[in-house]
């Protein structure tokens, strides 16, 4: 990262910056994981199935 050469306040900043939007992408994509799986399983009752048509 820039931090590590550059060595100053705004490269540091920036770097934990970047490490943080790179987090905040994971848990998005782990919770959009998480309803997809949810929305299969209602789907997969059957007695849901017509209400998302």
């Amino acid at each position: 990262m820039s931090a590590n050469i550059l060595r100053s306040q705004q490269a540091i900043t920036t770097s934990i910056q970047i490490i943080e939007v790179f987090v905040r992408m994971w848990k998005m994509l782990i919770s959009y994981d998480d309803l997809a799986c949810k929305l299969e399983e209602m789907e997969s009752w059957g007695k849901y199935e017509a209400s998302f048509y």
